[in-house]
C-alpha cells in the first residue's frame, strides 16, 4: 500500500509540475505579444521556473511578475539589439545566398557561425540577466564568457533551442503552449550548473534558494 500511495504522489507530482511549466508558458506567451518584452519575458520566465518550481520557493505570479518588471528595461534593450542585429545577419544572409557563387556561399557560412554565436550569448544572457545584477556591457561579458568556456553544455544549449523553436513553428497548436516552459526547465538543469561558478559564496553557512 505504501509503495502505491508513493507511485500515486509521483505521479501527482509530475502533473503538478507540469501544469505549473504550462501556467508560465502562457504568462511568457502573453508577456512576448509586444514583442521588445520577448528578453524581459524570457528572464521572468527563467526566475520563476528555478525559483518556484524547482526549488519551491514563492508563487509562480507574484514571482514572475516581480522578475518581469525588475528586468524590463534591461529586457527591452537587449531584444531590440538582437532582434536587429538578427534582421541584419538574416537579409545579409539572403542576398548573398542569391548570387550563387563560392563567395556567397563563404559569406553565407560565415553568417550561419555568426547567428550561433549570437544564440549561444542568448541562451546565457537572460538566465544572466534574472539573477545578476549587473550594468548590460557586464552582461554581455559574462554571457560571451560562459558561451565559450563551456562549449560542450552551450552546444547542447543552441541545440536545444533550435530544436524548439522549429517544434513551435511546425506544430505551432500544440507545443506552443508546453515547449517554451519545458525547455526552459530543462536547459535551466545545464544553466544552473554554469551559474554557480560564478555565484558568490553564501556567509556563515546561509543559503539563498538558488543555492539548494
Amino acid at each position: 500500500m505504501n509503495v502505491i500511495k508513493k507511485g500515486e504522489e509521483t505521479i501527482l507530482s509530475y502533473v503538478h509540475k507540469v501544469g505549473q511549466i504550462i501556467i508560465v508558458s502562457v504568462l511568457w506567451l502573453i508577456s512576448c505579444l509586444p514583442i521588445i518584452t520577448i528578453g524581459a519575458a524570457s528572464s521572468a520566465m527563467y526566475y520563476t521556473i528555478v525559483k518556484v518550481i524547482r526549488r519551491e520557493y514563492g508563487y509562480i505570479h507574484k514571482e514572475y511578475l516581480r522578475a518581469f518588471k525588475r528586468n524590463l528595461k534591461n529586457g527591452c534593450i537587449f531584444t531590440t539589439i538582437f532582434l536587429l542585429w538578427g534582421w541584419i545577419l538574416y537579409f545579409n544572409r539572403m542576398y548573398m545566398g542569391q548570387e550563387g557563387s563560392s563567395t556567397g556561399r563563404y559569406f553565407k557560412m560565415i553568417y550561419d557561425v555568426l547567428s550561433c554565436i549570437s544564440l549561444a550569448i542568448i541562451v546565457y544572457l537572460f538566465p544572466i540577466l534574472s539573477r545578476f545584477q549587473l550594468s548590460k556591457l557586464e552582461l554581455m561579458k559574462m554571457s560571451f564568457h560562459m558561451a565559450f568556456r563551456n562549449l560542450p553544455i552551450t552546444l547542447l544549449l543552441v541545440t536545444g533551442t533550435i530544436i524548439s523553436i522549429m517544434a513551435v513553428w511546425f506544430f505551432p497548436i500544440v507545443m506552443t503552449l508546453l515547449i517554451p516552459g519545458v525547455w526552459c526547465y530543462i536547459s535551466s538543469l545545464l544553466i544552473e550548473k554554469v551559474m554557480k561558478l560564478y555565484m558568490v559564496k553564501p556567509v556563515d553557512g546561509e543559503e539563498t534558494w538558488y543555492d539548494l
